[in-house]
């Protein structure tokens, strides 16, 4: 099986390792950039190309994985969708639920399976947190508390304003799209949001009831420092994430146990090797396309949970001057 890499920045030699990780795979990459075909061939591609056309023409990939910037991923998914070869991009497709939907019509009148690559999803300590709650009967609900220094992140000069200025698309939809993932579709929402003038980003507060029944609650205080907070409450005990990776079982109000990750999670990027492995899967045509997978289809309705979130009205009230703890 041939995969191909399109774009080979930051993220892509973590999904390089992966599929090299299976003896079956070869890899190719794709980048405009001289410089990052060179990191491509250095990363295990045994052929680099110019453009997507080149590449699906000569390298003739049997499935592709987009990690081109954020800016350029709806542009290059469109173009992709035309060889009708199963696509693996990374997340967001677009920053707007208008333009993940755009994509979702075009996979589907190519005929063209697209995975999203939300890896959260195919974390081992999720996935084994999501079967716990499900073998519960469900959850009773669930907050998700995420933020980002987002001074230090428009320091790094690394994203256009354009993405800083829709984080909760482009960042924050990691954790906003687990409310989906152990909770099921949405049924009605409620948000507001604090715009404070010397704040890059405003503060967010979101209430939802989900179709399953379970209630779910988001706040985002960008002014604040912390790590990404996730309790998840079902009948008769609680799991808590801290970040991502750091998953406790509680019950009764007492620390039962760690969810830990497996060896996978320890010896790759986090939830990358499922993840490859799922498309390998679906490249073979062994897999479905559907859950843990996130299609564009589900990522709409993630991307229009989001926007209810980031389009909130303002409310008027003052914001407390921020004053160092001693």
């Amino acid at each position: 099986m041939k995969i191909g890499i399109i774009g080979f920045g930051g993220i892509a030699p973590y999904h390089a390792s992966c599929f090299l990780a299976h003896k079956a795979v070869t890899l190719v990459a794709c980048s405009r950039s001289a410089a990052n075909r060179q990191r491509g061939l250095q990363s295990g591609c045994s052929e680099a190309y110019r453009s997507i056309a080149e590449m699906y023409e000569q390298g003739k990939p049997d499935g592709v994985v987009i990690c081109v910037s954020i800016l350029n991923t709806v542009e290059v998914l469109k173009e992709c969708v035309t060889y009708k070869k199963p696509i693996l991009a990374e997340k967001p497709v677009g920053l707007s639920a208008r333009e993940t939907r755009e994509c979702a019509q075009m996979a589907h009148r190519a005929g063209c399976s697209v995975m999203v690559a939300l890896n959260r999803r195919f974390y081992s300590n999720m996935l084994a947190a999501r079967q716990r709650v499900r073998d519960a009967g469900g959850a009773l609900g669930i907050h998700v508390d995420s933020t980002d220094n987002m001074e230090r992140i428009r320091a790094l000069g690394k994203f256009p304003e354009e993405v800083i200025q829709r984080w909760l698309f482009a960042n924050t939809i990691h954790s906003l799209d687990l409310i989906r993932f152990f909770c099921g579709d949405i049924d009605r929402i409620t948000a507001f949001k604090r715009i404070d003038e010397k704040s890059i980003l405003p503060d967010y507060a979101a209430s939802m009831v989900m179709r399953e029944g379970a209630l779910a609650h988001y706040s985002g205080y960008f002014s604040s420092p912390g790590r990404w907070l996730i309790d998840i409450y079902c009948g008769g005990f609680r799991i808590k994430f801290e970040g991502h990776e750091d998953a406790r079982l509680y019950k009764e109000g007492r620390e039962m146990s760690a969810i830990p990750l497996d060896e996978a999670d320890i010896k790759y990027k986090p939830g990358f090797f499922k993840q490859a492995q799922h498309f390998i899967g679906i490249v073979n045509g062994d897999m479905p396309v559907e859950f843990p997978v996130s299609t564009l289809d589900d990522a709409v309705q993630t991307m229009e949970m989001i926007e209810q979130i980031h389009n909130a009205p303002a409310v008027s009230c003052a914001v407390p001057e921020i004053r160092s703890v001693r």
